[in-house]
């Protein structure tokens, strides 16, 4: 039986997993990511959650990150975790742990974990969406992940919706991360004039405030469209949503509201579901990939 590892880096956390070929997983952790203490002290912290999940049996290991990888390795566009932009991190966990290392997308890891083993296992086509502190997806085309030509393809968060939100980190107006995103759901609600302040987004959604439950309600209908465009373009049948968002009990309302933005054909054929791996779902698609590398 084959092993592998598969760790997922966020801006706060690292999650990691230690599976079979099969995506069973023999033994997990996470532990912080502590980003802010710079580049030497994240590298320390995956070390150790490789040490604590190698089994002595594994010859591979899978990293999901935020942002983009270019052509030579290096990792580009991680606002979350900025002293790792410009950092070959495959080669360098690979000079320390003399495993092969491989290194994809965070979003795209979760979308082949989802396809495979959870909401989205039976489905041909599918696309696996990721609302948290931004908003990433990876699309599956025929059972395959679809990267495209520079491996830049399911921006989807870069999408515009409208000209109503500050700039994204992109530099786009009213793009969809802009404007739904954890953070930004947050910024966009405490710009309001005469509303109380809240902290996060389960606070913002659970109010009974009018000027809140209304600001809500206008977040959901930029949520919804976004999703239409997804639908409209790629018509994948399900579309499963993780991250923190989907802790929040939006399932119900978008999946009645992204038919009006969509024709009926595809408003009856496709569903929004919730993921089913849970906090593990990015690490255990990073393992997954490492197999085919």
């Amino acid at each position: 039986m084959g092993y592998t590892i598969g760790i997922d880096i966020g801006g706060t956390k690292i999650a990691g997993v230690l599976v079979t070929e099969k995506g069973k997983i023999q033994k997990c952790t996470i532990l912080p990511t502590e980003a802010n203490k710079g580049r030497k002290r994240i590298v320390e912290n995956i070390i150790k959650v490789i040490n604590y999940l190698d089994n002595g049996k594994i010859q591979k290991i899978g990293i999901g990150t935020p942002g983009f990888i270019d052509k030579k390795n290096k990792l580009v566009l991680i606002k979350n975790i900025p002293s790792l932009t410009g950092f070959d991190l495959a080669n360098t966990l690979k000079n320390k742990t003399g495993k092969k290392v491989s290194i994809h997308n965070d979003a795209k890891c979760f979308a082949v974990a989802e396809h495979r083993l959870g909401a989205g296992k039976g489905y041909k086509n599918m696309v696996g969406f990721i609302i948290g502190t931004g908003i990433g997806a990876g699309i599956i085309i025929n059972n395959q992940l679809y990267e495209g030509t520079s491996y830049g393809a399911s921006e989807i968060g870069h999408t515009i919706i409208s000209d109503k939100s500050d700039k994204c980190s992109c530099g786009n107006h009213g793009d969809l991360e802009s404007l739904c995103s954890g953070p930004n759901i947050v910024k966009r609600h405490n710009s309001i004039k005469g509303i109380k302040r809240m902290k996060s987004p389960k606070d913002i959604f659970s109010s009974r405030d009018i000027k809140t439950k209304k600001f809500v309600d206008e977040t959901l209908d930029y949520l919804a469209k976004g999703i239409a465009n997804i639908v409209n373009i790629l018509d994948p049948g399900i579309i499963v949503i993780g991250g923190g968002l989907s802790h929040l009990p939006i399932f119900k309302e978008i999946n009645k509201r992204f038919k009006k933005y969509t024709n009926a054909n595809s408003a009856k054929s496709n569903i929004i579901e919730k993921n089913h791996l849970g906090d593990y779902s990015g690490a255990i698609g990073a393992a997954l990939l490492s197999f085919n590398h």
